[in-house]
């Protein structure tokens, strides 16, 4: 708008023109604050809820496959081929926690930049 204008611009018009590039200055600086962001410090502010469901999830998949261990091992079925599936199935969930967490960051930072 400034550069259509014709000169001269009066007082008011130059000092409404700074106020509002000043302030979108601001708000991309607190954009490029945010996209800058730690992936810990991210999760915990913006998402502190998803954080504990993931937690929380993570501990029930790893106890369910302590668990199911100890009842092969009760019954004795525990072969390494049933301890070695339980890893992988905690593992498998680890990966899946971690990637969703990581495409949800790189999301936000995509939108963000």
């Amino acid at each position: 708008r400034l550069a259509e204008s014709r000169p001269p611009l009066s007082r008011e018009q130059r000092e409404k023109a700074d106020w509002e590039l000043t302030d979108m200055r601001r708000a991309l600086g607190r954009l490029a604050d945010e996209a800058r962001r730690s992936r810990v410090r991210w999760l915990c502010q913006d998402h502190p809820w998803i954080l504990g469901g993931y937690c929380v999830g993570l501990a029930l998949v790893t106890a369910l496959a302590v668990a199911s261990g100890l009842a092969f091992d009760a019954a004795g079925e525990g072969r390494p081929r049933v301890h070695v599936t339980l890893a992988v199935v905690v593992l498998v969930g680890a990966a899946l926690a971690l990637s969703t967490m990581e495409l949800a960051l790189r999301h936000q930072r995509r939108l963000r930049t």
